[in-house]
């Protein structure tokens, strides 16, 4: 049997995908990640998020939806910059 390529999301760190997830705008990282065809544990993603934060590069941040407030993960400046570097650097 041919053996084929990991898919890049097995394949790239999540916290680079994270990163790249809210800097283009494709909504939040954990829905988002759910509609691939293979997601991520759903720890992993949180575990990822969590660490952005943990180095200032993402912070939560309330929202009203419809009534009730939900806490949604934004960039900071930092994590815009980060965002923007080359991958594995």
């Amino acid at each position: 049997f041919e053996q084929s390529q990991l898919p890049e999301i097995h394949r790239v760190p999540l916290e680079q995908l994270v990163l790249q997830i809210l800097a283009t705008g494709l909504g939040q990282p954990l829905p988002f990640m759910n509609t691939l065809m293979e997601p991520p544990p759903t720890i992993s993603v949180n575990e990822a998020v969590r660490l952005l934060q943990d180095v200032g590069a993402a912070i939560e941040v309330a929202k009203k939806k419809k009534g009730n407030a939900k806490a949604d993960v934004e960039l900071t400046p930092l994590g815009r910059h980060l965002a923007r570097l080359p991958r594995g650097v």
